[in-house]
């Protein structure tokens, strides 16, 4: 899997997972959300644990996200910022139905249909972009 195809599986993940959870706080663990919780003696991540980390980074300098802080292996009191809402409220053109993004993010990832989960997120990040 690339980096980018990566990064909208794990953007489906925590975007969907801080939709469910509003406006409660929550930590989110990478290496739970990547599916790859192990670590080498000195206790550094598996690269694709590593990368959901910089995934939770990147979502918090767009503003999409708010956290208390991330470590090496956590991210404390995340929570999606009004920007991060306003875009997951959003029903985007290419999305069929009047499902929300988030509450069709969080369902999809419950169903297993990750695929699904990272074209919408493709398509939500890509309109954000856009309108930048």
């Amino acid at each position: 899997m690339t980096n980018i195809e990566l990064f909208n599986e794990y953007t489906a993940r925590i975007l969907g997972r801080l939709y469910a959870s509003f406006p409660e706080k929550i930590t989110l663990d990478p290496r739970q959300i990547s599916g790859h919780d192990q670590v080498d003696d000195f206790g550094r991540l598996e690269k694709p644990a590593e990368h959901c980390l910089a995934t939770l980074q990147w979502l918090a300098e767009a503003g999409l996200i708010r956290t208390d802080g991330c470590d090496r292996h956590y991210c404390r009191a995340c929570v999606l910022t009004p920007k991060g809402l306003h875009l997951l409220n959003a029903v985007p053109d290419s999305l069929q139905g009047k499902t929300p993004l988030g509450a069709r993010l969080a369902a999809l990832i419950g169903e297993g249909a990750i695929d699904l989960a990272k074209e919408a997120v493709k398509t939500a990040i890509t309109g954000l972009a856009a309108g930048s």
